[in-house]
C-alpha cells in the first residue's frame, strides 16, 4: 500500500494496494488524519505524531507494529514513512509505504510457541537430551543430561565429549573416538539407536551404563546440521545383569567340573536346553539337542520312555521333585544310564516357571 501524507499528516494520495489492505476507499480516507490507522492505545500516546516527527528529523522511519483495517480489525504492518522534501529543502509531504505481515507475524508466533513447548518438554524429560551442532559441540541439554554426563554449566560451544572420558562397550573394551555415536552419526548421516555404553569421567572409580540414541537432523543441502541425542541410565539393570551372567558363568563352571549335564525345560514354551558335561558324556554339543521337548524323549531308551513321560505328568501335577534313572542315546548311538534330579523352580509370582536339574 503506498500514500501520502500532507505536512499535517492528512491523506492525500490512496492507492489500490492500500484499498485491498485496509477495506478504506479513496473517497473514505482522504483528508483524514494518517492516525486513523492506528489502535486507540497508540493514538492516545501521541504515536501517529512521534512516528511522523522521526520521518521528519531522520529523513526516514521504518517499524514493525499493529494497524487497523476498516471496521477495527487489527492487521501486523511494516511501515515505511519518507519525508519529501523541495529542491530548498523544505517538507512537501510524507509518502507512507505499509505491507500486511500478519500472515508472517502469525507465522513467527506459532513457531515461537513450538519453540517454547519443545523447550519445556526438553528440559522437563527424566531421561537425558542434548543438541549438539555439526561439528560435535553441545547446543543445549537438559538437566538429566547434565547429571549423567557430569557437564558443567560452562559447556555450552564447546565439544560435547571430554577426551579425559572413558567410553566403553559392553563387554568393557574402549570405543574409540571415531566410533561414538555422535561422531559416527555426523559421519555417516544415520541414526544411532538403543547402544549400550559405559561413561567413566575423569577421577571416577564407576563405570555410569547408558542407553544411547542419536537421531541426524539434515540442512537442505544433506549435511548434518544438528544431532538430538538421548541418554537412559541403565546401570542398575546392567549391574544385575552382569551379576546374573557371573553367577550363571560360575555355576556352568561347576557343572562342567562335575561331570554332570544340567538341562532346564520350560514347561509353557516346550523348550529345553542343556549345558554342562554334554559333549563328554552324551558327544553332542548342547545346541543339537536343545530345542523342542520331544528332541529330549526321543533321546531316551524307548523302553523307558513310557516311565519317564509318567514321572513328568506327576511333577506336573505335584509340583514335587523329578527323580529317575533311565538310558539316554549318545551321539554314537549307543546308549548310558544317567539319573535324573530335577525341580521346578518359581517366577516372581509363585508360579512354576521351569524346571532346572542334572
Amino acid at each position: 500500500a503506498i500514500s501520502l501524507l500532507d505536512r499535517k499528516g492528512r491523506f492525500t494520495s490512496w492507492n489500490l494496494g492500500a484499498v485491498k489492505i485496509t477495506g478504506f476507499q479513496a473517497n473514505e480516507i482522504l483528508g483524514k488524519h494518517f492516525s486513523v490507522l492506528y489502535p486507540a492505545e497508540d493514538s492516545a500516546g501521541a504515536k501517529p505524531e512521534h512516528d511522523l516527527r522521526l520521518a521528519l528529523e531522520q529523513g526516514r522511519f521504518e517499524e514493525e507494529g499493529w494497524r487497523l483495517r476498516k471496521g477495527g480489525a487489527r492487521f501486523w504492518a511494516r511501515a515505511i514513512v519518507s519525508a519529501l522534501r523541495d529542491e530548498a529543502g523544505n517538507l512537501r509531504a510524507f509518502a507512507v509505504v505499509t505491507c500486511d505481515r500478519t500472515e508472517q507475524e502469525r507465522t513467527k508466533e506459532e513457531l515461537q510457541k513450538i519453540e517454547q513447548r519443545f523447550h519445556a518438554l526438553f528440559h522437563s524429560l527424566q531421561i537425558g537430551a542434548m543438541l549438539a551442532g555439526p561439528n560435535g559441540e553441545l547446543l543445549m541439554c537438559n538437566q538429566a543430561a547434565r547429571d549423567l554426563l557430569a557437564l558443567t554449566d560452562d559447556a555450552a560451544g564447546r565439544p560435547l565429549f571430554n577426551p579425559k572420558r572413558r567410553i566403553l562397550y559392553p563387554d568393557g573394551s574402549p570405543c574409540p573416538p571415531e566410533a561414538e555415536p555422535i561422531q559416527r552419526v555426523i559421519t555417516t548421516k544415520m541414526p544411532v539407536r538403543n547402544q549400550w555404553l559405559g561413561f567413566q569421567n575423569p577421577g571416577d572409580r564407576d563405570v555410569r551404563w547408558l542407553l544411547v540414541g542419536v537421531e541426524p537432523q539434515l540442512a537442505a543441502d544433506g549435511s548434518v546440521s544438528q544431532v538430538l541425542c538421548t541418554f537412559v541410565d541403565m546401570t542398575h539393570p546392567k549391574l544385575a545383569a552382569d551379576l546374573v551372567a557371573e553367577r550363571e558363568n560360575r555355576y556352568e563352571a561347576a557343572v562342567q567340573a562335575s561331570s554332570q549335564i544340567l538341562y532346564h525345560w520350560n514347561p509353557k514354551t516346550g523348550e529345553v536346553s542343556f549345558g554342562g558335561s554334554v559333549k563328554k558324556t552324551l558327544g553332542f554339543d548342547p545346541a543339537e539337542i536343545g530345542g523342542p521337548f520331544e528332541g529330549w524323549v526321543d533321546l531316551i531308551h524307548p523302553a523307558d520312555r513310557m516311565l519317564f513321560k509318567e514321572e513328568i505328568d506327576r511333577v506336573i501335577a505335584t509340583g514335587d521333585a523329578f527323580c529317575l534313572r533311565f538310558r539316554m542315546r549318545r551321539k554314537d548311538g549307543g546308549y548310558i544310564p544317567v539319573q535324573n534330579n530335577g525341580r521346578f523352580f518359581l517366577d516372581n509370582g509363585r508360579r512354576r516357571s521351569g524346571m532346572i536339574g542334572l
